[in-house]
């Protein structure tokens, strides 16, 4: 069953795409495909809460209203620099490409914080502050444990049916009954694999800790090997933000 209400959903990303670049109501209705009088309607209902300012030029861009939503994030985001450092250990440790995400509302997640191996390796273009789709990568999905199969679904829904929430339920499960996800990312011939596992703080997942390389750097029994390393980093991780 599908739970979403799409006029709620054209407003978050008419929110989204304000986050990117001011824009005027005609952009903003032929950018999404929202009719001009559905796209006024829900300016009108931003303006009123303070969300968005309308400038001089006709554009509009967020406004400060928004400032208390994003509270709770910077609380997140202040808890996860205390583990920049722990992060930074990671390379040494395994010769392998080291990131931290942050959920960022259901559908995408946040890299937060990424360290890399000397400069003789292959460098991955990934960075601070990337945004990913929170089911397309084992990053993404070990911030999914949680979730229950229809929470699942309705992602799944939400984010146009890719993934099917079958394969996503299967991932999920994978991770939970193992204690970590293993499996490719993107679509190149370097075949980049990448190693996530969960980290937690007052039994909730706040962040996925995570280890990318090439397939030969998991094979055999380096894969239980490098996860033990990272199970370690992971409670010395967790030791860190309840300390904090």
């Amino acid at each position: 069953m599908n739970n979403i209400i799409p006029s709620l959903r054209k407003a978050l990303q008419l929110i989204r795409q304000l986050s990117e670049k001011n824009c005027t109501q005609a952009e903003l209705s032929r950018k999404l495909r929202i009719t001009m009088s559905t796209t006024y309607r829900i300016l009108r209902t931003l303006l009123a809460e303070g969300w968005i300012v309308k400038k001089a030029d006709s554009s509009y861009e967020l406004g400060g209203g928004m400032l208390l939503l994003l509270a709770s994030f910077h609380r997140d985001v202040a808890k996860m620099e205390i583990l920049r450092d722990i992060v930074a250990e990671i390379p040494a440790k395994t010769g392998l490409f080291a990131k931290l995400s942050i959920p960022c509302g259901n559908l995408h997640h946040v890299t937060l914080h990424y360290a890399a191996p000397g400069e003789e390796y292959m460098l991955f273009a990934d960075k601070q502050g990337t945004v990913f789709p929170v089911s397309g990568d084992p990053a993404g999905i070990a911030l999914l444990l949680d979730k229950t199969p229809g929470q699942l679904g309705d992602l799944c829904a939400a984010s146009g049916g890719t993934p099917k929430p079958e394969a996503l339920l299967q991932a999920v499960e994978k991770c939970k009954k193992k204690g970590y996800l293993l499996d490719c990312v993107g679509k190149s011939r370097w075949q980049v694999m990448e190693m996530a596992l969960p980290l937690r703080f007052e039994d909730k997942i706040i962040a996925s800790l995570a280890v990318l390389g090439c397939a030969e750097d998991f094979a055999g029994v380096r894969e239980r090997r490098i996860f033990k390393v990272m199970k370690d980093f992971a409670a010395k991780c967790e030791k860190a933000v309840a300390g904090a």
